[in-house]
């Protein structure tokens, strides 16, 4: 049990450490984009719920597309990227 456990907290502490090719700028970009796409995804599923509840995972959603957005091409990248609000990041 002891072994798992140790196992479980170098991972943890490995998936923490910083990694190198993302600039804090381009990090702080990517964090930008995030939060304004959550924002525009809340303001789309409030209007379209008026008086009920509502339970979604912005993260989720955003993680799914940017996998899709990586394997995209041409037009779709372009209007993914738009709607992500990944254009200008460099």
């Amino acid at each position: 049990m002891a072994k798992m456990v140790s196992v479980l907290v170098l991972g943890v502490v490995l998936l923490g450490l910083p990694r190198p090719g993302l600039s804090l700028t381009a990090t702080k970009q990517v964090v930008a984009a995030n939060n304004d796409f959550a924002m525009d995804l809340y303001g789309q599923i409030r209007s379209n719920s008026a008086g009920k509840n509502i339970f979604f995972s912005s993260f989720s959603v955003s993680s799914a597309l940017a996998m899709v957005y990586a394997g995209a091409k041409g037009n779709t990248k372009t209007e993914m990227a738009n709607v992500l609000k990944f254009s200008g990041i460099n």
